[in-house]
Order: structure tokens, then sequence, then C-alpha cells
């Protein structure tokens, strides 16, 4: 990733998370190609880059400050495919936060719940999830049974925002409290926008315990378990079987 980076085909977002640029869709859009280094080079900051690495000069915070740096600038054809992997998600992650957005709040919260039996909650049992957020619902959108007699329950809380409604410190505390109430040490908080870092300090100084999934971190978490996404396309990749020579 760190090549298109230096393309300007993606960018950090933090927490070893990428997203695609403007010129990285216009590039795609073009169709199949070959992301390789020949290709790269028509851009000037890439070029630039090739050019400081071959006179023996770091690249990091030379022109950009991307926080990384590359080892070598040519790539294998494995690295090339695993690129082209890698900025089709970013398309395809931009393309699920638009989604999410514009449904409806009651379909989101069911798709919050499908994730979380992906990643194991509620034993991976779908049933034992249960979605409940109507208007004034006090904070809770869904509850997961831990076990089959209910008695160990996890709540849920889900906003479908927009990039810029950034979930402060208040909603979190509102949340917390929600769960005293309830009698419950342990709650999941997701968001199609992104937590403020006063929300995040909250949540690690308190005995309950609750998990904070973001915009980018859900949306991974579907494509990385199907979750509203489907296969188009699959690729076999192939080496040399040296057992079979050595036999």
């Amino acid at each position: 990733m760190v090549r298109l980076d230096e393309a300007r085909l993606t960018e950090k977002t933090g927490r070893a998370l990428r997203r695609i640029t403007d010129r990285g869709r216009q590039v795609l859009a073009q169709g199949p190609l070959r992301l390789d280094e020949a290709y790269l080079r028509q851009f000037p900051e890439f070029e630039a880059t090739v050019l400081r690495w071959r006179s023996g000069r770091k690249t990091s915070h030379v022109a950009y400050d991307q926080g990384d740096s590359p080892d070598v600038i040519s790539r294998t054809p494995q690295e090339d495919l695993r690129a082209s992997l890698d900025a089709a998600n970013a398309v395809l992650s931009d393309q699920l936060l638009e989604k999410l957005r514009a449904a409806h709040w009651s379909f989101f919260e069911g798709v919050v719940l499908d994730v979380l039996a992906k990643l194991g909650y509620g034993g991976g049992k779908r049933e034992w999830s249960e979605r409940i957020g109507q208007p004034g619902d006090g904070g809770v959108d869904g509850i997961i049974r831990e076990d089959a007699l209910g008695l160990d329950m996890i709540y849920v809380q889900a906003k479908r925002y927009g990039e810029d409604n950034i979930v402060g410190r208040p909603a979190l505390q509102q949340f917390a409290g929600t769960l005293d109430m309830k009698h419950a040490k342990r709650g999941v908080f997701i968001t199609t926008s992104s937590f403020a870092d006063t929300a995040v300090d909250f949540v690690k100084a308190i005995e309950k315990r609750i998990a904070l999934i973001d915009g980018a971190d859900l949306v991974e978490i579907m494509i990385e378990h199907d979750v509203g996404v489907r296969p188009v396309e699959s690729f076999i990749l192939k080496d040399i079987d040296e057992n079979y020579f050595e036999a």
C-alpha cells in the first residue's frame, strides 16, 4: 500500500487503515490495469520518490508525511496483486459506508447484529440477538444473549451518523448510564462515523467493558466476513512445487 500512497492513489486514515483518493478512483475507472512501477511513474509524486530512493535518501517526511518509507521500489507480482486488491477494497469500503448511512435506521441496527454474530457475540448465533431499537429506546438498539437462558446479556447501541458527526464523550456517558439501569457490565457501541478521543478515553477509564467500533472498522469487518458483500471473482496464485522436483 505504500507505493499507492506515494502515487497519491490512497491515503492513510489512521490505525493502519487507508482510503482511496479521487485520483485512485479515476485510475480504477480506467478498467483492469497493472499497478507496477512503470505505470505509477506517470505520477510526479511517485517519480520523485523513485529518484530520492535511488539517490540513497529516505522518502518519508520529504515531500509529505505518510509515516511510511519504502523498503524497495521493485515489487513482486504477488505484491502488485495485493496492492490492487487493497485498492479495490478501499473503494468497496467507501461504497459500504454510503449504503449504511443511507439505509433506514432499523435496517442498520439489523446489520449491526449480523456483524456482531460474525464476530462471535452470542456464540456466533444470530438468533441469540434481538433488535429492540425504536424512538426513545433509552440508548439500547439491540441485545445479545451470551448463554441460552439469557443470564449474561450484552447491550448494543448503533448510531447511523455522517462522517462529520463524531461520537463524543456525552454519548458514551449516556450509554454507560443505560448499562447501569440494566445492571449490565458489557456493551458495544457502533457508529458509521468515528469516536472523539475524549470518548475513547472515557471508555478506557470506567469499569464497564464497552467495545467501540467505528465506521472504518465496521466496513472492514463486513468485507472480511461477507456481510452485505459477495465474491465476484477469485484468483489462485501458484508457485513452484519444490517437493515435486526433489522426488
